[in-house]
């Protein structure tokens, strides 16, 4: 990877416009700079989450929670064409981190609230 490079001012090709892997490649480096804004972006929901479990006194896992968007994002990877297991297994594992970064903010004195968010 060029990382001279200004992904921001790359163009825009559809896959069947890319004439050589130099083409796909720096249209895979595009995607994986929106990617990242936008794990960005969801984590910055979860900060604020935080503040909203905090206020209630909520733990940071919320079983119920956890199961609605595994599922959810299955279903959306499955709509698109995707392995949804393997959408399922990679946003658990988000999921399991989003959840140990709240409960690094909200400190350790959750783990008795989560009976109450089941």
């Amino acid at each position: 990877m060029d990382h001279d490079r200004d992904e921001k001012n790359v163009s825009v090709l559809a896959p069947e416009d890319c004439l050589t892997k130099e083409d796909i490649r720096t249209q895979i480096d595009r995607l994986d700079v929106e990617l990242i804004s936008l794990f960005r972006q969801r984590l910055d929901y979860v900060t604020r989450m935080v503040d909203l479990k905090r206020s209630e006194s909520l733990p940071g896992r919320i079983p119920w929670r956890v199961e609605e968007v595994a599922l959810h994002v299955r279903q959306l990877a499955e709509e698109q064409g995707l392995d949804g297991a393997l959408f399922e297994r990679m946003w658990r594992e988000l999921i399991d981190w989003n959840i140990a970064f709240e409960d690094g903010l909200l400190g350790d004195n959750h783990s008795e609230d989560e009976e109450k968010s089941r």
